[in-house]
C-alpha cells in the first residue's frame, strides 16, 4: 500500500480525463485523493493559463469562486472552452466556404474575361485574316468562290459577338442580384464598356448594326440587292454605309444623351469615330455622286489622325523609356507594352491605309496589297493565340485559409492540450 503522499505524486501526472475517470475503479482512498483541490487547482493552472495574464485573470477567477470546488471550477472551464472551440471551428469553416466560394467566382470570371478578351481579339485576327486569304486566292483567280464565301469568317465572328453581348447583358441585367454584382464589377471588353457607357438597348442596335455591314457588303458585291437599288448609282453601294451610319449615330446620340464627355470618349470620337465616318461619307460620295474627288482627300481622314497618333505614341514611348532610365521600372514596362502596339497595331495600320489609296491610284498591285497584309494578321493571330494559351496555362492561384492558422498565432512551446478534450471518450464527470 502506497503513501497518499505517493499516489498524489503519481496522480499530478494524470490528464483531466484520466484523473476523473480512471481513478475510481481502483479503491476509495484513491476515489478521495482524486479530489484533492491541489491537483485540480494544478489542472486549472496548466490548461487553461498559456500566459502571465491569464494566468492572474484564473487566479482572480478562482479566488472569486473560491466556495466551489477545483474541480468543479475544472468543469465549468472545460465546457467554455469546448464552446470557445465549437465556435472558432465553426467561424473557420464558414471562412473556408466563403473562400471555396471566392475561388468558384474567380475561376468562373477569368474565364468569362478570357473570352470576352482574349478570344474575341483571337476570333477578331483569324476572321480578318481568312478573309483577306479568301479574298486574295479569289482574285488571283485560284479558287471560283463568290463574296459570301469570302465573308463567311467574318459572318462568323459576328455570331460570336453577338454571343458575348448576350453574356454581357445578362450580366448586365442581373447586376444588383447577390452574387452577380461580383462578375458585373470586374467584368473586362469592348462589350462591356460600350454598354456601360451607352446603355443596353443602344449597345445593342450598334453591334447589330455593325454585324449588318458585312451581309449587306457581300450582297452589295455580288449585287444581289433590289435591282432598283443595283441601277440606281446613288443607292448601289448605299446599304453597307447605311449600316455604319446608323451604328454611329445611335451612338453619338447616346453619349450626347448620357453626357459622357469623358477624356477617353472625347479621344475615340476624334481619333476613330469621327475619322470613320468623314471616310465612310467621302468614299459613298467617290463611288456614287462625285466619281472625280481625288482619293488622297478620300483617304486623309483616316490618314491624318492615324499620323498624329502614331507621332504621338512614338513621344510616349520616348518619354517612357527615359523615365525607365532614370530608375522607374514601371515606365520601362509601360514602354514595351506601347512599343508593340506601335509596331504591331499603328504603324502596320497606316502603312494599310496608304497601301489602299496607291492600290487604288493603280500605283501597286494587289498582291504587293494584300500579301502583307495576310503576314500581318498571321503575326496578330499568333500573338493573339500565344496570349490565350499562356492565360489558359497561368495557374490559378487564390490564397486558402489554412485549417489550423489560429493555432499559429500562438506561441507552440506554450500551447496547452484543452482541445485534447473536446469528445473524450471518458470525459470529465
Amino acid at each position: 500500500k502506497l503513501h497518499d503522499d505517493c499516489l498524489l505524486r503519481v496522480f499530478s501526472y494524470l490528464e483531466a480525463p484520466e484523473l476523473a475517470g480512471s481513478t475510481a475503479p481502483v479503491c476509495r482512498g484513491a476515489l478521495a485523493l482524486a479530489t484533492d483541490p491541489r491537483l485540480w487547482a494544478a489542472l486549472l493552472y496548466f490548461d487553461f493559463s498559456i500566459s502571465l495574464s491569464q494566468r492572474l485573470s484564473l487566479s482572480s477567477w478562482i479566488d472569486l469562486h473560491e466556495e466551489f470546488h477545483p474541480r468543479q471550477l475544472y468543469v465549468f472551464k472545460h465546457q467554455e472552452q469546448t464552446l470557445c472551440l465549437e465556435a472558432a471551428q465553426n467561424d473557420l469553416q464558414q471562412r473556408l466556404d466563403y473562400t471555396r466560394e471566392q475561388e468558384k467566382n474567380q475561376r468562373r470570371l477569368k474565364n468569362i474575361n478570357l473570352i470576352q478578351v482574349r478570344v474575341l481579339h483571337l476570333c477578331c485576327c483569324t476572321s480578318a485574316w481568312a478573309s483577306t486569304l479568301l479574298f486574295w486566292l479569289k482574285n488571283r483567280g485560284t479558287l471560283d468562290i463568290n463574296y459570301h464565301v469570302v465573308m463567311i469568317p467574318v459572318m462568323l465572328f459576328s455570331v460570336f459577338l453577338i454571343a458575348c453581348l448576350i453574356t454581357v447583358l445578362k450580366l448586365y441585367r442581373m447586376r444588383n442580384a447577390a452574387g452577380v454584382s461580383f462578375f458585373w464589377h470586374r467584368l473586362r471588353g469592348c462589350v462591356r464598356w460600350l454598354v456601360l457607357y451607352t446603355s443596353a438597348a443602344e449597345a445593342t442596335l450598334v453591334i447589330i448594326l455593325a454585324t449588318l455591314l458585312v451581309p449587306m457588303t457581300s450582297l452589295t458585291l455580288e449585287k444581289q440587292l433590289p435591282q432598283a437599288m443595283v441601277d440606281n448609282a446613288r443607292t448601289r453601294y448605299l446599304a453597307p454605309f447605311v449600316t455604319i451610319w446608323l451604328a454611329w449615330l445611335v451612338a453619338l446620340i447616346s453619349a450626347i444623351r448620357r453626357k459622357v464627355f469623358t477624356l477617353g470618349c472625347i479621344s475615340s470620337f476624334l481619333l476613330l469615330w469621327l475619322p470613320v465616318m468623314a471616310f465612310t461619307i467621302l468614299l459613298y460620295l467617290k463611288l456614287s455622286v462625285c466619281k472625280d474627288l481625288s482619293l488622297y482627300a478620300v483617304a486623309a481622314p483616316t490618314v491624318i489622325p492615324s499620323s498624329l497618333l502614331l507621332i504621338f505614341v512614338s513621344f510616349l514611348v520616348a518619354a517612357s523609356l527615359w523615365l525607365g532610365f532614370r530608375g522607374n521600372r514601371d515606365w520601362t514596362e509601360y514602354a514595351a507594352y506601347t512599343l508593340v502596339t506601335l509596331f504591331t497595331v499603328l504603324l502596320p495600320g497606316l502603312l494599310l491605309q496608304i497601301g489602299i489609296t496607291l492600290h487604288n491610284m493603280g500605283k501597286l498591285s494587289i498582291d504587293g496589297l494584300l500579301i502583307p497584309t495576310i503576314v500581318w494578321l498571321t503575326i496578330l493571330s499568333i500573338f493573339g493565340l500565344i496570349q490565350v494559351v499562356v492565360a489558359c496555362r497561368q495557374p490559378f492561384t487564390l490564397e486558402t485559409l489554412n485549417v489550423n492558422a489560429w493555432r499559429n498565432m500562438v506561441d507552440v512551446g506554450h500551447n496547452s492540450d484543452t482541445e485534447l478534450l473536446i469528445s473524450p471518450s471518458n470525459g470529465v464527470v
